[in-house]
């Protein structure tokens, strides 16, 4: 069985010091029996080492990245956990967690044996407002829709996810938001560090890939809660942020 203090929680930061304090006020319940926090900062300022300082827990380690990249920041958080640690659970820095969030992950993990990697549901507002056409035409050309209880991959440009739902499901990949993932997990395979800087879906990219190797080994949950805050700083313009779409998506292909 397993349980809060065999959880490494890594959270990836980048300029984002005012963030990262509120996500980290969200795990202060569960500080002490979490195995530990990993704070990877890719920071081009000295404002989150200020915070990891001022925190003062022994709880919560701090490293620094050099190279601004999330799936770098990941690998060097997996390689920086505890020995004693079984489970990683990845979270952004503007996501704030529930009270009953690790319970809920660990129900599922205690559940499904086989479960590889377990999120919690992240409601989508825009998979509500999708239209019947819309939605007809995303289906056609292989495009991100919204599906009935399912997550699946469905092309190396699209991929589904529950508009709803109610019950712990398969699924074929889980989001970045949250992700959590044995250990184990790491000893073979990693996140693809050829993606550097701002990447688009390098979480579906690991996680199908996982779930290619071990089908049905990966879950969500809809009844671990959590808030994405959804903060706009760093974060690319809208164009910038197409391109990006395309090539991240052009090399899945």
């Amino acid at each position: 069985m397993y349980k809060l203090r065999d959880i490494s929680v890594i959270i990836p930061t980048y300029n984002r010091s005012e963030d990262l304090k509120k996500t980290l006020e969200s795990l202060k319940l569960h500080l002490e029996d979490l195995r530990e926090i990993i704070v990877v900062d890719q920071s081009t300022d000295k404002k989150t080492l200020k915070l990891a300082r001022k925190l003062k827990s022994k709880k919560i380690k701090y490293v620094y990245s050099k190279i601004p990249s999330i799936t770098i920041a990941r690998n060097l958080g997996v390689n920086k956990t505890d020995k004693k640690t079984k489970i990683i659970c990845f979270i952004d820095d503007d996501v704030s967690l529930a009270k009953n969030y690790f319970a809920e992950i660990l129900r599922a993990f205690n559940s499904y044996k086989e479960a590889n990697g377990v999120a919690a549901y992240v409601p989508s507002p825009q998979l509500s407002q999708i239209s019947k056409v819309e939605k007809w035409l995303m289906k056609i050309f292989f495009l991100s829709f919204p599906d009935e209880n399912r997550a699946r991959i469905i092309s190396a440009y699209g991929n589904t996810y529950p508009h709803k739902l109610s019950e712990i499901i398969n699924s074929q990949w889980l989001s970045g938001v949250n992700m959590v993932y044995k250990k184990s997990v790491f000893s073979e395979q990693k996140f693809d560090e050829n993606l550097l800087g701002y990447t688009i879906a390098e979480d579906i990219d690991f996680s199908y890939r996982l779930s290619l190797r071990d089908k049905n080994s990966l879950f969500i949950t809809p009844f671990a809660s959590l808030m994405h805050r959804v903060s706009n700083i760093e974060r690319y313009p809208t164009e910038k942020m197409s391109f990006i779409n395309q090539i991240d998506h052009f090399y899945f292909n």
